[in-house]
Protein backbone atom coordinates (compact mmCIF):
# COMPACT_ATOMS: atom_id res chain seq x y z
CA UNK A 1 0.00 0.00 0.00
CA UNK A 2 1.13 3.84 0.08
CA UNK A 3 2.76 5.07 3.29
CA UNK A 4 0.81 7.62 5.23
CA UNK A 5 3.54 8.64 7.00
CA UNK A 6 4.56 12.09 5.39
CA UNK A 7 6.78 15.12 6.07
CA UNK A 8 7.92 18.35 5.12
CA UNK A 9 9.89 18.54 2.42
CA UNK A 10 11.86 21.35 2.99
CA UNK A 11 13.12 19.51 6.54
CA UNK A 12 14.60 17.12 4.77
CA UNK A 13 16.18 18.79 2.02
CA UNK A 14 14.46 17.23 -0.57
CA UNK A 15 13.85 18.70 -4.02
CA UNK A 16 11.98 17.20 -6.74
CA UNK A 17 11.94 18.88 -10.09
CA UNK A 18 10.01 19.43 -12.72
CA UNK A 19 6.01 19.04 -11.32
CA UNK A 20 4.57 18.95 -13.45
CA UNK A 21 7.10 16.24 -15.14
CA UNK A 22 8.34 16.11 -18.52
CA UNK A 23 10.29 13.11 -19.45
CA UNK A 24 12.67 13.23 -16.67
CA UNK A 25 12.25 13.89 -12.76
CA UNK A 26 15.19 14.70 -10.88
CA UNK A 27 15.02 13.82 -7.00
CA UNK A 28 18.01 15.22 -5.07
CA UNK A 29 18.29 15.03 -1.16
CA UNK A 30 20.34 16.12 1.93
CA UNK A 31 20.85 12.78 2.76
CA UNK A 32 21.02 9.10 1.18
CA UNK A 33 18.33 8.06 -0.31
CA UNK A 34 17.40 4.03 -0.38
CA UNK A 35 14.71 3.98 -2.50
CA UNK A 36 12.05 5.78 -4.77
CA UNK A 37 8.78 4.67 -6.21
CA UNK A 38 5.99 6.21 -7.83
CA UNK A 39 2.40 4.87 -7.49
CA UNK A 40 -0.83 5.77 -9.56
CA UNK A 41 -3.71 7.43 -8.19
CA UNK A 42 -5.34 4.29 -8.06
CA UNK A 43 -1.99 2.73 -5.70
CA UNK A 44 -0.66 0.74 -7.94
CA UNK A 45 3.78 0.50 -8.44
CA UNK A 46 4.35 1.74 -11.43
CA UNK A 47 8.35 2.64 -11.28
CA UNK A 48 10.50 1.55 -8.30
CA UNK A 49 14.18 2.38 -8.18
CA UNK A 50 16.72 0.89 -5.39
CA UNK A 51 20.12 3.17 -5.01
CA UNK A 52 22.66 4.35 -2.31
CA UNK A 53 22.80 8.34 -3.32
CA UNK A 54 21.60 11.79 -2.49
CA UNK A 55 20.50 12.18 -6.28
CA UNK A 56 18.74 10.38 -9.06
CA UNK A 57 17.23 10.77 -12.24
CA UNK A 58 14.25 8.82 -13.44
CA UNK A 59 13.06 8.32 -16.95
CA UNK A 60 8.61 9.32 -16.65
CA UNK A 61 8.03 8.87 -20.86
CA UNK A 62 5.99 5.33 -20.22
CA UNK A 63 3.55 7.68 -17.54
CA UNK A 64 0.47 8.80 -19.06
CA UNK A 65 -0.55 12.55 -18.22
CA UNK A 66 -2.06 12.29 -14.42
CA UNK A 67 -1.43 12.42 -10.80
CA UNK A 68 1.38 10.41 -9.24
CA UNK A 69 2.58 9.79 -5.53
CA UNK A 70 6.08 9.77 -5.08
CA UNK A 71 7.67 7.78 -1.98
CA UNK A 72 10.86 8.24 -1.06
CA UNK A 73 12.70 5.89 1.51
CA UNK A 74 16.00 6.97 2.74
CA UNK A 75 18.85 4.92 4.66
CA UNK A 76 18.02 6.34 8.09
CA UNK A 77 13.82 4.72 7.61
CA UNK A 78 12.50 7.98 7.14
CA UNK A 79 10.29 7.86 4.26
CA UNK A 80 8.36 10.75 2.40
CA UNK A 81 5.30 11.34 0.06
CA UNK A 82 5.26 13.83 -2.43
CA UNK A 83 2.60 14.11 -5.08
CA UNK A 84 3.67 14.35 -8.67
CA UNK A 85 1.80 15.39 -11.95
CA UNK A 86 2.79 15.04 -15.31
Amino acid sequence: GIPTNVYNTKDLGLLVGPNPMDDLVTIQAAKEIKSIKIYSSNGSLLVAENLNATKSSINTTSLLSGIYLMTVEFEDGTKLSKKLIK
